[in-house]
């Protein structure tokens, strides 16, 4: 892709700089925080903003491996 075979032992961080890659983190990161920001301007009416009110506290599950019928 951008002339360099194994045998060159070229580092990974040279062939990024090169290709002009940005790391699949700072790519996840990016697009998490745009869906973050997409779902805070939904109503509060929406589905997405309905599950953050959720009261997760009052519900408890079972200890272990549910049993077989």
């Amino acid at each position: 892709m951008c002339g360099y075979m194994r045998l060159d032992i070229v580092s990974n961080e040279v062939i990024r700089e090169k290709v002009e890659v940005v790391f699949i983190e700072d790519k996840t990161k990016e697009i998490r925080l745009k869906l973050f920001e997409h779902s805070r301007r939904r109503s509060e009416n929406a589905p997405v903003r309905v599950s953050e009110r959720i009261n997760l506290l009052e519900c408890r599950r079972g200890k272990g491996r549910p049993k077989k019928s």
